[in-house]
């Protein structure tokens, strides 16, 4: 039974080392509307085809099927919006879940990238990509899609900030982490002063992982996002991701994915051919410039003004 099935999940989190606090968030999180259902853990990750790492992004408002990655030069997206009216978030949901449909036919092993569309490429190759993707998955338990990390909980829900400050996710946090030779403060000198909460929670607009995966997390995500008539795409990734978690993790070292928001840039250096992350002590591969009407205050306009010519633009900024 559905009630059966929650008591028996809350006797997993119980296991993995939840604190009791923890383990009441838990409970509200089962118990959000909406049903979730992952498949059996994939047999298999693919190799990368010759032609490298597919990344799909839904830009409705576009009508090319290819788009440059912004940014360094080379990468090219997959428009899987054109055609596609907005509803709202659910519709990057449902589009990339099409497309990540798509592929998982004819090989669900395969991994691939979905973007946001204010997204640019830091200029890592293919292979130090998949070298951290493999290293974080590992670090997480197995868990094979992973997510962008955020310092802050959004939206704003308590039962799920709690859990991921929590014992269970702050270890996993730090075995990832230490991976790259990091620790639990990495992040503290970088972050806005009021929003010191050390790049622990869900960001919704980067996901990497299999193919046949990534179906199966945007169907939950779909069905748990939703409340009425609100849907809100990283509220259900943030649910999906409490109830799986060793199906789906956050990059909390920011090496695959940097998600800007209330960061400053001082840690990423501009250079000829593409953007150092100090921390990670290596190439950045993506920049989430998201919320950028606080680009000023964190310093982003200048670290824009300091990028070479072939960057080009993510996203306007204030006043632009």
């Amino acid at each position: 039974s559905a009630r059966g099935g929650r008591r028996h999940r809350l006797a997993v989190a119980a296991a993995t080392g939840l604190s009791a606090g923890a383990l009441a968030a838990v409970a509200v999180l089962l118990a959000w509307p909406g049903t979730s259902q992952l498949a059996a853990p994939l047999k298999a990750i693919s190799e990368v085809a010759a032609e490298g790492i597919p990344l799909l992004v839904v830009e409705t408002r576009n009508p090319k099927k290819t788009l440059p990655m912004k940014g360094v030069p080379g990468r090219v997206r997959t428009n899987v919006g054109v055609g596609v009216p907005w509803h709202g978030w659910v519709t990057k949901t449902q589009a990339w879940a099409a497309g990540a449909k798509a592929m998982a036919v004819t090989d669900p092993g395969r991994i691939i990238i979905l973007f946001d569309t204010d997204m640019i490429d830091g200029g890592c190759s293919d292979s130090e990509l998949l070298d951290r993707y493999h290293r974080i998955v590992a670090a997480s338990d197995g868990a094979t899609v992973i997510s962008g990390a955020d310092v802050r909980q959004f939206p704003n829900f308590p039962e799920a900030e709690k859990l991921f400050m929590d014992q269970f996710w702050q270890a996993r946090r730090q075995k990832v982490l230490a991976e790259f030779g990091m620790d639990l403060h990495a992040f503290n000198a970088h972050e806005i002063p009021d929003h010191l909460t050390s790049y622990s929670f869900i960001n919704a607009g980067f996901l990497m992982g299999p193919a046949g995966r990534l179906v199966d997390v945007l169907g939950c995500v779909e069905a748990l996002g939703r409340r009425g008539q609100w849907y809100d795409d990283q509220f259900g990734l943030t649910v999906c991701t409490a109830r799986h978690p060793k199906a789906i993790s956050p990059d909390y070292t920011s090496g695959i994915v940097l998600t800007a928001f209330y960061l400053k840039p001082d840690f990423l250096r501009v250079t000829p051919t593409g953007l150092d992350n100090l921390l990670l002590g290596g190439k950045q591969c993506f920049v989430h410039l998201n919320g950028n009407r606080y680009a000023a205050a964190e310093g982003w306009r200048e670290w824009y003004k300091a990028l070479p010519e072939n960057f080009m633009r993510a996203v306007p900024l204030p006043g632009r």
